[in-house]
């Protein structure tokens, strides 16, 4: 604890106080600096570090067999604009921390143990979450490295070579459909994570063993709403073509559909981040123009189809119902996956916590998380939420990683500490949940193959 405590006063470097929260953009120097931070502490232990052509650092702790597949933890570094300390880097401090016990204990695990780094997690910065494990796992194409960066319009290639990574040799991994991660050497990855959420709050239980992360539908181009202006005051209300009062109408009835979903037991919860008039909106003129922003979440791929076909549907009812005409491009529409934690590996994270008597609950994660990426690929894959108070917000200076905000995070009997614990006992007890076979040349061999290089 007394690591992660100094990590965290180091990681504060980019901590601009309650107003402006931290700025730690992806891809960008802040970030690079604390990735830096982390390697160096790793290397104090004696670990190995490595790049890949992504940007997304490991960091490896030798284990007896270094031929078996590893066993990997980890999240991510950067933060949303004006967001808090702990989402993200709670995870990679945690999973540190796990080593370093491992390693003050005097202990060999049997396998190979790895920090993962993964760059840029959060989606405001180039419009797409998770970019940096995305990449690893070949999910990008190498046209998304002229996508630009939402605060200053220069492209992610740009900032990528900024930073010292060779972007003419990931583009062409990209295009040659090669992995960076050889996903087949890793045992198991678990990311702990701040729940961001207030269920473990409610229910006064300090961990969560997520059943599963929901996938989301969502529209990037959002839903345009095309009525007609006028004057506020001058059209009879039964002439109109208002386009926000047929948004309204259109949310109000999907806001039932849900509902009935719920209701009938199903796992949804949506919302609608944004909804705007535009610039052309005038206080005395009968709004023509109106688009939307809805998203669905749900662990049901089948629900999340389901309220794919109903917007469609519902874009045709509003306009027999209001003459409003509401445009939905099928293209444009993006669903992403549900995934299910591996149910072995649940248990086997579930079972550590017994064993020390910590009381954690089994809960779903409504947020993505780069362990969705992973365990899309064939990864088996956990996760383990830690309780935290203010209701759970994240994404927010206030974010805590306590109950209360003057608690200390780090005292050896707070919930980050038994995380730590569950993480490590997890860790070196994984030759319980399956057989795993080795191969010839350890995991920072084959990163290499693919590009890696040591730093």
């Amino acid at each position: 604890m007394d690591m992660s405590r100094a990590l965290f006063e180091k990681l504060s470097r980019h901590w601009h106080g309650l107003e402006e929260g931290v700025y730690r953009p992806g891809f960008s120097p802040e970030e690079s600096e604390a990735i830096q931070i982390i390697v160096d502490e790793a290397k104090s232990m004696g670990m190995n570090a490595y790049e890949d052509l992504a940007g997304n650092t490991f960091l490896i702790y030798e284990g007896a067999n270094r031929n078996l597949p590893v066993f990997m933890s980890g999240s991510h570094l950067d933060a949303v604009p004006n967001g808090g300390r702990y989402d993200g880097p709670a995870g990679v401090v945690a999973a540190l921390a796990a080593v370093r016990a491992i390693h003050d204990a005097g202990q060999t695990p049997d396998r190979d143990m790895v920090v993962a780094i993964w760059r840029n997690e959060e989606s405001p910065w180039f419009g797409q979450f998770a970019v940096g494990s995305k990449l690893a796992c070949g999910d990008l194409s190498a046209e998304f490295l002229q996508a630009a960066q939402k605060n200053d319009g220069r492209t992610l290639k740009s900032h990528m070579t900024d930073i010292g990574l060779n972007t003419d040799a990931l583009a062409a991994a990209l295009e040659h459909g090669e992995t960076l991660l050889p996903m087949d050497r890793i045992a198991a990855f678990v990311e702990l994570h701040i729940e961001q959420g207030s269920q473990l709050e409610k229910a006064e239980k300090p961990l969560g063993i997520v059943t599963g992360i929901r996938g989301n539908l969502r529209f990037p181009k959002r839903i345009q709403f095309e009525g007609a202006a006028g004057h506020s005051g001058a059209v009879p209300q039964d002439e109109r073509l208002d386009a926000v009062l047929a948004g309204a109408h259109f949310l109000q009835v999907f806001k039932g559909f849900c509902q009935e979903l719920q209701d009938k037991g199903h796992d949804l919860v949506w919302s609608c981040p944004i909804a705007t008039t535009g610039e052309s909106a005038s206080p005395t003129t009968i709004p023509a123009h109106f688009e939307i922003q809805p998203e669905i979440r749900s662990l049901s791929d089948a629900i999340l189809g389901l309220g794919n076909v109903t917007l469609r549907m519902l874009a045709i009812e509003t306009f027999w119902d209001t003459g409003v005409k509401v445009h939905i491009d099928p293209k444009d529409i993006v669903m992403g996956r549900a995934v299910s934690i591996d149910e072995n590996l649940r248990k086997l994270l579930s079972a550590k916590a017994a064993a020390t008597n910590i009381d954690a609950m089994e809960i779903p994660s409504g947020a993505g998380h780069d362990a969705a990426i992973l365990a899309q690929h064939g990864v088996t894959s956990g996760m383990i939420f830690l309780r935290h108070g203010n209701e759970g917000v994240s994404h927010r200076p206030d974010e805590i990683m306590t109950l209360n905000a003057n608690d200390d995070p780090f005292d050896l009997q707070g919930d980050f500490a038994k995380a730590v614990q569950v993480l490590k006992d997890t860790a070196l007890n994984y030759k319980d949940v399956q057989e795993v076979k080795p191969s010839n040349g350890d995991f920072a061999y084959h990163l290499q193959l693919r590009g890696a290089r040591p730093l």
